[in-house]
C-alpha cells in the first residue's frame, strides 16, 4: 500500500521528532510541507510547535517539532 504525503510527514514526525521544508523535499518529494502540518494541526489535533532557524545571517528556516501526546489521533 502506497503511503500518501501527509502519511509520510506524519511517520517521519513520529520517528524523529522534527521536520524541515529542506527535509521534507530532499526524502519524500513533499513540496508543501506546511499544508500538511496545517491538516496535522487542525484536523487531527496534534501539537507541533514551530521554530524559526537563522543559521546565517540574512538565511532562515522553519523547523516543526512534534509533540507526542494522548490526545493526537490516527491520521
Amino acid at each position: 500500500m502506497k503511503k500518501t504525503q501527509l502519511q509520510k510527514v506524519k511517520d517521519h514526525l513520529e520517528l524523529y521528532g522534527s521536520i524541515t521544508t529542506m527535509c521534507a523535499f530532499n526524502r519524500y518529494g513533499i513540496t508543501r510541507l506546511s499544508e500538511h502540518i496545517r491538516k496535522l494541526r487542525n484536523e487531527y489535533y496534534w501539537s507541533i510547535p514551530d521554530e524559526w532557524i537563522c543559521p546565517f545571517k540574512g538565511n532562515r528556516y522553519k523547523v516543526y517539532k512534534f509533540k507526542n501526546n494522548a490526545e493526537n489521533k490516527e491520521v
